[in-house]
């Protein structure tokens, strides 16, 4: 998997982590099932191991030149960055409200 590809797949998996933790508010809210709650949790979990190791693999990427080919990923790179850096600021807002509840 491409550098570009991997941050790519960052950006999906912060808005599956993002999706649930609002499906989680929202249970906790309405005074939803613990069960529910609990799958809800499950698969968040499952999902912050994803976003672990990506950014793992991503950390020991090596870029050895600095071709026009690189230059131009390493700018699309810089835009998905921003794009899970705004999604890590609202996951945080709403891990906040979450911890609210507990």
């Amino acid at each position: 998997m491409s550098l570009l590809e991997q941050y790519r797949k960052l950006l999906s998996e912060y808005d599956q982590v993002l999706n649930l933790s609002k499906k989680i508010l929202g249970e906790l809210k309405k005074g939803g099932k613990e069960n529910d709650i609990s799958f809800l949790l499950e698969k968040k979990a499952v999902t912050g191991k994803s976003i672990a190791r990506l950014t793992k693999e991503i950390a020991s990427v090596e870029i050895k030149s600095y071709s026009d080919s690189n230059l131009k990923t390493l700018g699309e790179v810089k835009g998905l960055l921003k794009l899970i850096s705004e999604k890590a600021k609202l996951l945080h807002e709403i891990e906040e409200e979450i911890q609210n509840f507990f």
